[in-house]
């Protein structure tokens, strides 16, 4: 994609330093570009011979952990157990595999009519090298990456499981960081089972081992990293504070309870981010989200002073959740079983006590298949264009997080002058990219929600919107019924969602229909609206001092490079 040239009155000073392999002239213009990396989804395919039930990739030990369903046998761990009917009883078991080859590294089965519910790799802290006191004498956390299993058992005689356990399993030849090699000198190096010696081994000949088990009183239905190297767990309808103590995992202080049937729970904690030095408990609030299967979502925060996990918020709406994800500290994103996402805002600086504690629903959107898996992450690596907007967990990063939109100089004023300046020149598109995250649905597919700020949002909305205005729909079927929130009785317009498959098929369009859009978008002429909740376009003083005649005119060059930009970010 070549940009095009300088205005002239110096703005491009800061991108002076870049390198431009592609210079074309002519009669009148030299234009200088970069050509695009062009990423490619590989797909390998590895026949498991079982049903998986969960997945999840051990960095440290280079392994990929597949929790699966052994059909072929009765019993994983043979037994009296192993004679009972039905599906039941089918052995489930843990299979770790060579991140590289797919080779079998090692299986871990699991007693018979044990079922594993939820599968996690994390870096944990150790439990005697935590904070010590609230002055400046803190220590160094020493931290050690696992995998936390989390099963119930599943008896046939039993409605609702009364029994399960959280695994911490190392795996053997895998290296690690910051000391997190587990050696035969460390509290949990005799916490496996009885008989398997060392079983630390070479990156050649890796083996696993549990570490360490919790058994709780019901089953584990989601393991979720939390701060300071702990974990929280849900049990049923109750969720749990725990921590390795003394080489052991233990479930520290009050849990909360209330729910019906606590589904999922997301921090924003990496679940590698345990190592380093330690700090206050107190310095920050430790929130995360709990998924009720029934009752939506609702905020919990853990107190390390008095050692209690309390509800500080909740959803009051009915939302029977599939599956959540927290976006920031105060936004989250939540599916439902009818096919919609929903996204949540917490206030908690409000004045007001019933709104602090309350959830509003910003959001709404039909995605047409059942979700049942969110999670941070991006399918994409970071290039040069898109390097710098984000983090890990998908807030803005240190790079240029100046708002998106059309620019030469990332400075959307600057840009727009200059627009109106000159308009027929060519505009850079920038689109400023928050969150990432990932979903899976039912049916096997793998989609992408990005975050947009304001101008990037305010831009794709109007080209929604003028698309399904001029483009004639397949079967007399609207864009806007298609992707309005419809749950049993309830039914609502889509809001705070723009449908990236639908502006996508804009560079699939005919040029005729292109320049129809376009006309169409200029007439509206809310997609320069950097405040997306306007509802018309600001003139005079409120559109940077243009008058209605002066506003800057999209040309469909433009459009194709934002939507080009746009589908290079997942």
């Amino acid at each position: 994609s070549a940009a095009s040239g300088g205005t002239g009155d110096g703005s491009d000073q800061q991108d002076s330093s870049l390198t431009y392999p592609l210079c074309v002239a002519d009669e009148s213009t030299l234009r200088l570009g970069i050509i695009d990396d062009i990423q490619k989804l590989h797909v390998t395919t590895h026949k498991l011979g079982m049903t998986p039930r969960r997945v999840a990739y051990h960095e440290a030990g280079r392994v990929i952990c597949v929790g699966a369903i052994d059909g072929n046998s009765s019993s994983a761990n043979g037994g009296d157990g192993g004679i009972m009917q039905g599906e039941s009883n089918m052995g489930n078991c843990v299979r770790f595999f060579d991140d590289t080859t797919l080779e079998e590294v090692d299986r871990l089965d699991l007693d018979p009519f044990e079922m594993i519910l939820s599968m996690v790799s994390a870096t944990l802290t150790v439990g005697s090298d935590e904070t010590a006191g609230e002055g400046d004498g803190s220590k160094r956390r020493v931290s050690r990456p696992y995998i936390i299993i989390g099963t119930a058992y599943a008896y046939p005689d039993e409605d609702e499981p009364t029994k399960g356990r959280v695994l911490l399993i190392q795996c053997g030849g895998g290296g690690g960081t910051d000391g997190n090699a587990a050696g035969d000198d460390t509290p949990m190096a005799d916490a496996g089972a009885a008989g398997e010696g060392s079983t630390m081994s070479s990156a050649l000949n890796r083996t696993v081992r549990i570490a360490s088990e919790l058994i709780m009183k019901g089953g584990v239905y989601s393991v979720c990293p939390f701060y300071d190297g702990s974990l929280l767990v849900t049990e049923n309808s109750k969720t749990r504070y725990c921590r390795i103590i003394d080489g052991s995992l233990k479930v520290v202080g009050a849990g909360h309870h209330g729910h019906i049937l606590s589904l999922c729970a997301q921090s924003l904690v990496s679940p590698h981010a345990a190592s380093g030095p330690a700090t206050s408990d107190d310095e920050r609030s430790q929130i995360a989200i709990v998924g009720d299967l029934m009752r939506s979502v609702s905020v919990v925060q853990y107190f390390p002073k008095y050692k209690a996990l309390e509800e500080v918020a909740r959803d009051y709406n009915a939302l029977w959740t599939t599956a959540a994800e927290m976006l920031t500290e105060n936004i989250y994103l939540v599916a439902e079983n009818w096919c919609n996402f929903v996204v949540l805002k917490r206030n908690p600086k409000a004045a007001a006590e019933e709104v602090r504690c309350r959830l509003e629903t910003v959001g709404e959107f039909n995605a047409g298949e059942m979700t049942n898996k969110l999670m941070s992450g991006s399918l994409v690596v970071p290039t040069a264009s898109n390097d710098g907007f984000y983090d890990s967990r998908g807030a803005l990063g240190s790079g240029d997080s100046s708002p998106g939109g059309f620019t030469g100089i990332r400075s959307p004023k600057k840009a727009k002058k200059a627009a109106a300046a000159n308009s027929n020149a060519p505009m850079k598109a920038v689109v400023t990219i928050g969150s990432r995250t990932l979903y899976c649905t039912v049916d096997g597919s793998i989609g992408s929600c990005l975050g947009l700020d304001g101008p990037t949002a305010a831009f794709f909305c109007a080209l929604e919107r003028c698309m399904a205005r001029s483009i004639r729909p397949v079967g007399g079927l609207g864009h806007s019924e298609f992707r309005a929130f419809v749950a049993e009785k309830r039914h609502h317009p889509s809001r705070g969602f723009v449908d990236g498959d639908f502006i996508e098929s804009f560079l699939d369009l005919d040029r005729t229909t292109m320049e129809r859009v376009v006309a169409e978008m200029n007439e509206d002429g809310r997609w320069e609206t950097e405040d997306l909740g306007a509802s018309s376009v600001p003139s005079g003083e409120g559109s940077g001092g243009r008058s209605k005649d002066q506003k800057a005119i999209l040309m469909v060059e433009d459009v194709i490079g934002m939507v080009e930009e746009i589908s290079m970010s997942h």
